[in-house]
């Protein structure tokens, strides 16, 4: 697993620096030591199933979400399609869509037709994992959510 991060920009393997970034403290604005530039969105947080002790990077543009290797989020979990879905960070906003995922994509207990916006503390189920959506709060201090 401590691999995994090296890979992969987007994997926070500790969920210490989501917790102690809601806990009043920094977060980094890019991750350009980590292999992108593209500013810091958020994160989706896994709650639930195989992957309830990571958090990944949502960073600003595409986010691709899905059991294999290329997405930009790689979920093991057998019941997350190969390319499940998009989340597009654009302009202050989270747009998640369904890439016509077999088991489909539940917002706040709500499956998504297409695409929908997502909103700080929403939760995500893609499969049997569950995740809760955490948004960059420099987010809110521009006045965008």
């Amino acid at each position: 697993m401590s691999g995994e991060s090296d890979d992969n920009p987007f994997l926070t393997t500790q969920k210490a620096d989501v917790r102690r970034y809601l806990e009043g403290g920094t977060a980094p604005k890019s991750s350009q030591a980590e292999g992108t530039t593209r500013p810091l969105y958020g994160w989706i947080v896994g709650l639930i199933g195989a992957n309830s002790d990571h958090d990944y990077r949502l960073f600003e543009g595409k986010n691709t979400i899905g059991r294999i290797q290329g997405n930009s989020i790689v979920i093991k979990d057998s019941t997350v399609s190969k390319e499940h879905c998009t989340i597009l960070c654009h302009k202050g906003e989270m747009l998640i869509t369904d890439n016509n995922s077999t088991n489909g994509v539940i917002v706040n207990n709500k499956r998504v037709n297409g695409s929908t916006l997502l909103k700080n503390g929403d939760l995500l189920f893609l499969g049997d994992t569950a995740f809760q959506v955490v948004f960059y709060k420099r987010l809110y201090s521009r006045g965008t959510l």
